[in-house]
């Protein structure tokens, strides 16, 4: 098998993917926005389950990665880390799978 990804950056795929998303609905056509949330909410779904599929720490409860973020506020000392133990992660994969759920089920409510 080839070399897995960093476990950063498919935690932040999985973050920034639907925020970029959104981001694009207001710049698009009506008739896209759908789509685009849609294909935002599949990629954010597919980085957490090659985060899952990768993760080391299943049975020890670990928080992965272990790493510090980057300092947010240096002065104060505060970093932005971002990690799953083992139950985040099975939350964050029901709610990726959820998410194009509910955006395909509302394709017919919304118009």
């Amino acid at each position: 098998m080839g070399t897995a990804m960093s476990p950063n950056l498919t935690i932040w795929a999985s973050i920034l993917l639907p925020l970029a998303a959104a981001a694009l609905i207001p710049f698009a056509a009506s008739r896209h926005a759908k789509w685009i949330a849609t294909i935002g909410s599949f990629l954010s779904l597919g980085a957490v389950v090659l985060h899952a599929w990768h993760f080391p720490a299943w049975m020890t409860g670990a928080v992965v990665p272990e790493a510090q973020g980057p300092e947010w506020i240096p002065g104060l000392g505060i970093t932005l880390s971002v990690g799953f133990d083992s139950v985040a992660l099975l939350l964050a994969l029901l709610t990726a799978f959820l998410m194009p759920l509910c955006i395909i089920g509302s394709f017919s409510a919304v118009q």
